[in-house]
């Protein structure tokens, strides 16, 4: 599974940013981290990053989507951070997965597909 990427954090804002600031940190990552001015992979995979982190976050339906994941996302990890220090796992416990969390994230994600290929069209 892909770790959970931070946009705000790939183009250096606040998570109350407006457009404009969206757009100028985009110039900005994008200038700095651009495959003709750096050489390598890891200047292309940025770059990809810094594009990726721009379509989210300047289309208002999926920036909300974002923003939906990234809270839950953030209050899990402090959950299972706490919970790591409370108590430690017997060794031979049986392990329980929770597949609720990830069920309503696929629906989320194939309903906002579905949107953009209604409103934007195949192409």
């Amino acid at each position: 599974m892909q770790p959970f990427k931070d946009y705000y954090a790939i183009l250096k804002i606040s998570r109350n940013a407006t457009i404009e600031e969206i757009k100028t940190a985009y110039k900005k990552q994008s200038f700095k981290w651009h495959p003709d001015r750096n050489t390598g992979r890891n200047a292309t995979l940025r770059m990809q990053e810094i594009n990726e982190a721009k379509q989210v976050l300047l289309n208002p339906i999926s920036r909300e989507s974002y923003n939906l994941l990234f809270s839950d996302n953030k209050q899990q990890y402090r959950q299972q951070k706490q919970a790591g220090k409370e108590r430690q796992p017997e060794p031979n416990a049986p392990v329980i997965v929770k597949e609720e969390s990830t069920n309503w994230r696929f629906w989320l994600w194939l309903i906002f597909c579905v949107f953009n290929v209604l409103h934007h069209g195949c192409k």
